[in-house]
């Protein structure tokens, strides 16, 4: 066997190509000659197109730079990134086909579309005015942050961005906030937690989750009923914040 390098996937696949790191199909073989075969490697540090490595197995027979380009640009990669993790919000509805934006209505009088069950959370009027608060507290100390609301089950209630602050900051908040209700822990608990391999925090921990300081949970009688989460500052300021505005409506809940 012989050396590995980075490969990054052609044009023609749904991955990102590398151009910096395999150029062409001629480059392939004229690196490596036209009497190697090659196939994929993927290394415990691999995440995703650019985790996979190419490496050379010295053969007698000759293949064509079409074959090797062929073979290492799009028919191995496809298992690869299926296997990316979900890192979708809870609740988040992908947007349905052309087809069916375009269909004709619903005849009157059908049954409506089955939608996902309820989850207990906040209601409206109590998670706004604990995103706004959140803000508010930040605003005091110069601080533009934004602020998201969610239900227990990590589901966004309620997003607001402060003025001046820098798009997304909402989608972090809900990330965070979402970890938050999942653990019934600042996100600096969560974060602890996973410094120190928890095993159980580990398990438990999703995708879509951010175990950085930022949130707390939103917690009445001992029972979660969502989180909030800040973005936009330092962490230890987030979630500063984010404990105003759980305090603010802590009465409420």
């Amino acid at each position: 066997m012989g050396e590995a390098f980075p490969f990054g996937l052609s044009a023609g696949c749904s991955g990102p190509r590398d151009d910096a790191a395999v150029g062409s199909g001629a480059a392939l073989s004229d690196r490596f000659g036209r009497g190697d075969l090659f196939r994929y490697v993927a290394p415990s540090t691999g995440h995703g197109p650019r985790g996979l490595f190419l490496e050379r197995m010295t053969m007698g027979k000759q293949m064509s730079r079409r074959a090797i380009f062929a073979a290492v640009s799009c028919v191995l990669a496809a298992p690869a990134m299926a296997q990316a993790p979900v890192t979708a919000l809870p609740g988040d509805m992908p947007p349905p086909p052309i087809s069916a934006m375009i269909a004709p209505p619903r005849p009157a009088g059908s049954p409506p579309p089955l939608m996902p069950d309820l989850v207990e959370g906040p209601s409206l009027v109590v998670a706004l005015a604990a995103a706004q608060a959140a803000i508010a507290q930040c605003a005091k100390d110069g601080l533009a942050v934004g602020a998201a609301v969610v239900g227990s089950q990590g589901n966004l209630l309620v997003g607001l961005t402060g003025d001046k602050a820098r798009p997304g900051r909402i989608f972090s908040g809900t990330r965070k906030a979402s970890a938050a209700a999942a653990f019934a822990v600042p996100t600096s608990v969560v974060q602890e937690r996973l410094r120190a391999q928890d095993g159980a925090t580990l398990a438990a921990f999703k995708p879509y989750m951010v175990g950085m300081p930022g949130a707390v949970p939103l917690i009445k009688g001992g029972r979660v009923l969502g989180g909030i989460g800040v973005s936009g500052a330092t962490g230890q300021q987030d979630e500063a914040c984010a404990a105003a505005g759980a305090a603010a409506v802590q009465g409420r809940l």
